[in-house]
């Protein structure tokens, strides 16, 4: 998961594709050369997660790095 302002989208397999990878596109703009650019991001894996475990994830990720 990502802050909303810095992750514009999130790319997954397509179709048949027999990884399940995940991506995070950063920024959605270009960087300049000699620009610092930052951004928090953080991967939860939780086995066979309950809608409310998932939310209560996301929640204490938003908590913990709100700006």
């Amino acid at each position: 998961m990502a802050q909303r302002e810095d992750c514009f989208a999130l790319y997954t397999p397509y179709g048949k594709e027999s990884h399940y990878s995940h991506y995070l596109s950063l920024f959605g703009r270009d960087i300049l050369a000699g620009e610092t650019v930052s951004a928090t991001a953080r991967l939860v894996i939780l086995s066979d997660p309950t809608e409310e475990e998932i939310v209560e994830a996301v929640e204490d990720f938003l908590a913990t790095t709100a700006s």
